[in-house]
């Protein structure tokens, strides 16, 4: 029996994990679950060991072993496991607190140290999990080298395109930060996406508007 893998997906707002199973050619959601995100190093690294936790005493109930692999959904532009400056506010105690931090070094202090730590873009990997949820409904046409975008409403802007085989291996042509965009909104004066296209524009200039939780499954 191959141990489950625990994918966890580090929102602005929430944290969501669960465990599937290590099969092909797709993998069975097996546990899931939210918690509250939370802001700084140290708090990020005790909340992931608690997750981790919470997912080896889940997989014990069933008689299963204990996950090997962690795969990591990440605010922010990630480079070689670094963060680039001002793309992981989501993240921040403090302004700036993540900037040119190797996230995957980290993070890896969270889980113990036989485990295989992976972290990618979190619009990235949610791109990647709604296109295998399509393709394992058979909701959509082959995709071989068809270019595919994703966008992902959260506390900010995320997304980006790539193209896919039928080997299911994937070619990014961004890199999960659409709202890294400058838009031309009033005449010349320009803006970032993500301060007109997210939640934070709505919390800004309209104080009453209150989020509200929708179908998130993903929409091609």
């Amino acid at each position: 029996i191959y141990p489950p893998i625990l994918a966890i997906d580090i929102g602005g707002t929430k944290i969501a994990y669960g465990l599937v199973t290590n099969t092909s050619p797709f993998p069975t959601l097996l546990y899931q679950n939210i918690t509250k995100s939370c802001k700084g190093k140290e708090p990020l690294i005790q909340a992931l060991k608690k997750i981790y936790t919470e997912c080896q005493d889940q997989i014990f109930k069933d008689a299963s072993l204990p996950p090997q692999h962690i795969f990591i959904g990440c605010p922010g532009k990630i480079i070689n496991n670094i963060i680039t400056p001002n793309t992981a506010s989501q993240l921040w105690s403090y302004p700036h607190e993540f900037d040119n931090i190797n996230i995957q070094t980290l993070l890896q202090k969270a889980f113990p140290k036989s485990c295989i730590v992976k972290i990618i873009n979190d619009a990235k990997a949610q791109m990647v999990g709604g296109i295998l949820q399509l393709m394992q409904q058979k909701s959509i046409k082959p995709l071989s080298n068809t270019t595919i975008g994703y966008i992902g409403l959260g506390t900010g802007l995320g997304g980006g395109f790539c193209k896919t085989n039928q080997l299911k291996q994937f070619q990014f042509y961004t890199d999960g930060h659409i709202f890294d965009i400058l838009l031309n909104i009033n005449g010349p004066n320009t803006s970032m996406a993500e301060n007109v296209l997210s939640s934070k524009y709505f919390n800004q200039y309209i104080p009453s508007y209150k989020p509200i939780e929708i179908n998130r499954t993903p929409v091609l």
